[in-house]
């Protein structure tokens, strides 16, 4: 029941205004629910709660190396690193949300942002690539179809984007 779990989500939200994992997850249920915009909003909403806290995580890891800390300052280093990953995939959901839009370059702008976090990813990739050719940006389809051939050269799609860049 999808208004069900919305209401829980938003209940959860008005208990814990913080809550990554229920903004996350109301974001995903408005893409279910074709509500686009909203879930625009909501990923949106989530990247910048989780931009402060990243920085709160390496100021606290740089703060206990200063002390002499190294175990503290590795776990809010791993802390930081967890974040960013959590950070790509709703980069990398954002960017879903604006390829069901038909806003190509906001859901380009978005990959790169979870590539540059995550440059191997072969889901990021892919989905670059599948976004640079129907843009038609040939040359961002030929530097992501390298990384991709790169990083999965076994992708059962290869073939068919190096024919579809050939024929842009």
């Amino acid at each position: 029941d999808l208004a069900l779990a919305e209401n829980k989500y938003i209940e959860i939200i008005g208990l814990d205004s913080k809550n990554f994992k229920a903004f996350k997850e109301l974001g995903r249920l408005y893409f279910e629910k074709k509500q686009y915009e909203e879930a625009k909003q909501t990923f949106e909403h989530v990247l910048k709660l989780k931009e402060d806290d990243e920085d709160i995580y390496e100021n606290l890891a740089q703060i206990a190396r200063e002390k002499g800390d190294l175990d503290e300052a590795r776990d809010e280093y791993l802390k930081s690193i967890n974040l960013n990953k959590q950070n790509a995939q709703t980069h990398f959901s954002l960017a879903c949300v604006y390829q069901v839009m038909g806003k190509g370059p906001e859901a380009i702008r978005s990959l790169k942002k979870a590539l540059k976090i995550e440059p191997a990813n072969p889901k990021y990739l892919d989905t670059m690539l599948e976004i640079s050719i129907i843009v038609k940006d040939k040359a961002l389809a030929l530097e992501t179809y390298q990384k991709l051939f790169k990083t999965n050269p076994d992708n059962k799609k290869i073939a068919e984007f190096k024919k579809q860049i050939d024929e842009l």
